[in-house]
């Protein structure tokens, strides 16, 4: 059952928060790539070549026989994650662009925001597991010659911001289609 819809003007195409999120968007996706690329190869580095110098490396720090399928099971997560990322993003895409087009009130937008809900709860899980592993290993990264970065509140922050300031403009324009079914009633 098909139902009338208001025609609605699209978000003119220069707008700056519509086209800094598309372009946000493009690069986090490319960055979660690369990540998940680099990952790959750390995993198989760590299975073939490296696995003698990993396993020398977490003896030496007095690890567990456990470390190193936890390590490994670790970057399995880290794999998922960035996984896991990139579907949020094109989610979000999606629900930018329908914003652009003027049709923020589609179907497909509330499975969109269903799907990256879902997504969230899946990511803050893993991730959960995540930050347990990477405390447990934080006493072998200097043996490792690894050192803490973290990057992912600052990411999680701007990804945040976007998908709040969208929001905005899709309750701004429902807002706005609530008064014309008033004003026509």
């Amino acid at each position: 059952m098909k139902t009338d819809t208001i025609d609605q003007a699209p978000a003119p195409k220069g707008d700056p928060l519509l086209s800094s999120a598309r372009a946000i968007i493009a690069i986090i996706q490319v960055f979660a790539a690369l990540g998940f690329v680099l990952v790959l190869i750390t995993i198989g580095a760590v299975l073939t070549v490296r696995r003698p110098i990993v396993l020398a490396k977490i003896a030496a720090a007095g690890g567990s026989p456990w470390a190193y399928p936890a390590m490994l099971f670790g970057l399995l997560l880290l794999l998922a994650l960035l996984y896991l990322t990139r579907r949020f993003l094109n989610e979000l895409k999606g629900i930018v662009d329908s914003v652009r087009a003027g049709d923020p009130f589609a179907e497909v937008n509330a499975a969109r925001l269903q799907r990256m809900g879902w997504t969230t709860v899946t990511m803050l899980a893993l991730g959960t597991v995540f930050s347990i592993l990477v405390d447990v290993f934080a006493r072998y990264a200097q043996a490792l010659g690894l050192h803490e970065r973290n990057g992912h509140g600052f990411l999680s922050g701007v990804l945040l911001a976007l998908v709040l300031f969208i929001l905005a403009r899709v309750f701004r324009a429902g807002h706005g289609l609530r008064d014309d079914l008033e004003g026509t009633v």
